[in-house]
This record gives structure tokens, sequence and C-alpha cells, in this order.
């Protein structure tokens, strides 16, 4: 059952990242430095997860990290694409999404380098939301731009992106902080948390 709602919110999230609708100003890189997420190629994340409300699992759950960098054709002009990795040592269960920054936060793009979306809007405002389903049926919206929460590795301030669905319920939040990553999530659904339990981040 655990194994089920692990991978459940691993496939959800790339999803997500793959089919996210939303309108851009452009293609433009950002600046590592000033962007939501640091995508640099050997930046990695690691993560614990427990049921809410029930003592911290130690036990590596889920790995992120940058694996390399890819540069392609795109409207005319090279773009470079970034390999985000999430492997669930638990299930030996890998995927990878493509990534580059823009002024407005973090692109994803899909496998065959069509779908270009917005993952994470950044800067973002309370209250901003935009559609997240390829049938316009889900909507993904900011909760707060500075709230705190305690992990196993420190303390961070955080953007907090909500993900509804059809029905317009709330299923999972992603805390995300400026330079780091994402450091918390919480399922709804399954009702349980995924911890940031270490990382790094190249210079």
């Amino acid at each position: 059952m655990k194994k089920m709602k692990i991978l459940t919110l691993l496939v959800v999230t790339v999803l997500i990242t793959i089919i996210l609708s939303c309108s851009t100003t452009g293609n433009d890189n950002g600046n590592d430095e000033e962007n939501i997420l640091p995508y640099e190629v050997g930046n990695q994340w690691q993560y614990i997860r427990c049921e809410k409300n029930e003592t911290k699992i130690d036990t590596i759950v889920l790995i992120q990290y940058i694996s390399g960098k890819e540069t392609i054709n795109y409207n005319n002009e090279e773009l470079d694409l970034y390999k985000w990795v999430w492997y669930l040592p638990i299930d030996t269960l890998e995927m990878t999404i493509n990534i580059y920054p823009i002024n407005d936060g973090i692109m994803a793009c899909s496998q065959d380098y069509i779908t270009h979306n917005i993952l994470f809007k950044y800067p973002v405002s309370v209250g901003d939301e935009w559609t997240c389903n390829w049938d316009g049926t889900g909507t993904c919206k900011c909760h707060s731009t500075n709230t705190t929460i305690q992990t196993p590795v420190g303390d961070f301030d955080c953007i907090i992106y909500g993900f509804y669905g059809s029905d317009n319920n709330l299923f999972m939040e992603m805390y995300v902080c400026k330079g780091v990553g994402i450091v918390y999530i919480y399922n709804y659904d399954s009702d349980y948390e995924i911890y940031l339990k270490s990382y790094t981040i190249v210079d």
C-alpha cells in the first residue's frame, strides 16, 4: 500500500509536469541564482516520508537529481534542456523530466520536445492560478509566497503551489524554496507527507 501511494504521487507529479497548460512571456533562459528551482547538472535531493502526524520514517523514498543537459533546436534557437530525474529506490522506478529556465520560472518539455509548459511559475503572487490539466479541468494555485516549514535538514521559507482536480478539490501541495527546490509535499488524497532529508546544490 505504501509503495502504491508513493508511486501514485510520482505519476501524478510527472503528468502535471508534462501536460501543464499555461502561457508564458517567452523562452529566454533565466538566471539559476534567481530561479525557483536550481537546475544545474549535479544537483541532488533526497526525501523521507511519514503518515500525517506520525513519526517521520528515516528511509529514503524519493531521490531527485539533474543528470545531464541536452541542446535542442526550438523555434529556430538553441535551447538547453536539463534532465530532472525522479527515482524511487523502493520500487526501483525512474522517470525523467526535461526542464529549462525562463523569465517566468521553470518550464517542462515533453519527451518528443513538442509540448512546452510552465511547471513552477516564478515570480508568483498569492491567488495566481493556471490550468494544469490537458482537458482544462484541473488548476494550480499559489497558496503562499512566504511560509516557513521545518524539515530534517533545516527550516525553509517556501512558496506553496496547490494542485486541484476536476472537482476543484485540493489533492496536493508542494512547498518550494527558491534556490533549494522542493522541500515538502503533502498528498491530501492519501494523507501522507514527504520531507527533504538532504540536498546538494552545485556552486
